[in-house]
């Protein structure tokens, strides 16, 4: 692996997670920076000069030399030489300087443009969609609102349901024979998704995306980020409205 950067986010940030998959999966190492704390690191002046709007992740490549050396400041520490913040610019950007770069953005511009199809889908019907019934339930962050729960769910269910209807045609992978940014977009949510929301009953209807989940999850890059797969057997429920909610800043 070639030291290449660092990522600003927590342990288990799944954008910031599956950024270092796609460097990995490219032969680059960009570890998160150690000492994150959600909502303190980033609201910090020094974070802020550097990154205005305060989101995470964010990335900073390091300098190197003719010779390929990392280049040191006076006090050790690595020269950054560029910065990158927004999880899409990170993932097609790691993607475009990793040793897959062609596999994993795309050999052909119709392949191209399919990849960015489903990695917008990821973001925009899967992603979006669930933040309101995960940060409701598994991970009270907001009051539950019944009318709204279902409603997301309700648009999450439908996009599982046009991905199941793609991949009941057999297919490993969303586009061609081998892994590219799309499944890793797709395979993160999933594998997230299965432990936060998408329970027992809900899983039987959509058994094409659990197997396509179960091959991305045996790929080594992406197991040593995400690890094994868990899943939720009833879905969650709120919490008593009289229970505090979690506080973000906490997570380690």
């Amino acid at each position: 692996m070639v030291e290449f950067g660092q990522i600003y986010a927590f342990p288990g940030n799944p954008r910031g997670a599956r950024a270092q998959v796609i460097a990995a999966l490219g032969g680059l190492d960009v570890p998160f920076t150690p000492g994150f704390i959600p909502l303190h690191t980033n609201r910090t002046e020094e974070f802020k000069q550097k990154f205005p709007m305060g989101k995470i992740p964010t990335l900073e490549v390091f300098a190197k030399d003719a010779e390929g050396n990392l280049i040191k400041d006076k006090d050790g520490n690595n020269v950054v030489k560029f910065s990158l913040v927004e999880g899409l610019a990170l993932a097609t950007y790691l993607a475009s300087k990793g040793g897959k770069a062609s596999q994993l953005l795309g050999t052909t511009d119709e392949a191209s443009a399919k990849i960015m199809e489903w990695v917008s889908f990821a973001e925009t019907e899967l992603t979006i969609p669930s933040g309101d019934p995960i940060t409701m339930t598994a991970r009270p962050l907001q009051r539950f609102n019944e009318k709204l729960y279902q409603k997301k769910c309700k648009a999450v269910a439908q996009a599982l349901d046009r991905l199941e209807l793609e991949l009941k045609k057999g297919n490993k992978f969303l586009v061609g024979q081998k892994i590219t940014i799309a499944d890793v977009f797709v395979g993160s949510w999933l594998h997230f998704g299965v432990a936060m929301l998408v329970d027992a009953e809900w899983r039987k209807q959509i058994p094409h995306c659990m197997r396509y989940l179960q091959g991305i999850s045996e790929i080594p890059e992406f197991r040593k980020t995400f690890g094994d797969v868990t899943m939720v057997q009833e879905r969650p429920v709120a919490p008593p409205p009289d229970q505090p909610l979690l506080d973000p800043s906490a997570d380690e």
